[in-house]
């Protein structure tokens, strides 16, 4: 998965799961990484609010989608976390793009694949 290019990783799945903690870990030795537990944790695209293993906190980040396109995006989750929210995250992000490949399409490709 680190092989990939991309601009940044959103790891989605609970905050007291050491599996999904473990993901954020590898991730961000690679890439700027977002520990989020849901979509709505995703306030538009200048503004995240995500859990920075670091601090035990929550931490609020204004910018973090880069301005050129396109952004290349790498979603993971832990074992446990159910698709529907990975699922409700993809959408969020692909929201804010008005060139992007249909929803559905991606949902099912990014379902597929795991």
């Amino acid at each position: 998965m680190l092989e990939a290019t991309a601009d940044f990783a959103i790891v989605v799945g609970g905050y007291n799961s050491s599996n999904t903690t473990n993901i954020v870990k590898i991730c961000e030795e690679e890439i700027r990484t977002y520990f989020i537990d849901s979509a709505e944790r995703i306030i538009s695209e200048n503004e995240i609010n995500y859990f920075d293993v670091s601090k035990q906190s929550i931490v609020m980040l204004n910018n973090y989608m880069p301005t050129k396109y396109p952004v290349d995006i790498m979603i993971t989750s832990g074992a446990s976390c159910p698709d529907a929210i990975v699922e409700a995250v993809i959408r969020k992000i692909i929201s804010f793009f008005d060139n992007a490949k249909d929803v559905d399409s991606v949902v099912s490709d990014v379902l597929e694949a795991n």
